[in-house]
């Protein structure tokens, strides 16, 4: 059972990472800024992961101690917790050296959704009996 958590979890993670990574590399192509010495796709991708994983114990675990709708009580706190954490990007003190440090915010912010995103994605996939009454009467 925590294999399929487990998997679920590095599924998400590796997916959520891949996508940030080319999200950042459009955003900072397309604007002509370079933020690599603040968040490089390696850390992006290994923090994608940890996120992924992080997720995947928290499900296991609210899984074997609530009984009954245990996926809204896990799908609301995980959407609170990553809206929270766009805020995380704002408060960042950048350098000065940056052509336009304002626009880190907007090319982080999105990122720290993609975990959950991929996660309600992805869960439904390797647990097909999650959603349940998706077919009937």
């Amino acid at each position: 059972m925590i294999s399929r958590f487990f998997w679920c979890g590095l599924v998400t993670g590796m997916v959520s990472g891949a996508l940030g990574a080319g999200y950042t590399h459009f955003y900072q192509s397309a604007l002509h800024v370079d933020f690599g010495s603040i968040s490089s796709p390696q850390s992006l991708i290994s923090a994608c992961i940890i996120a992924g994983m992080l997720i995947a114990l928290a499900r296991y675990f609210i899984g074997r101690r609530l009984q009954g709708r245990r996926e809204a009580l896990f799908l609301l706190p995980l959407l609170f917790l990553s809206c929270c954490s766009t805020a995380v990007p704002l408060l960042a003190d950048l350098p000065l050296h940056f052509t336009s440090p304002e626009l880190f915010p907007a090319m982080m912010a999105p990122v720290h959704l993609l975990p959950a995103l991929v996660w309600m994605v992805v869960y439904p996939i390797f647990n097909p009996f999650a959603v349940k009454g998706s077919g009937g009467r």
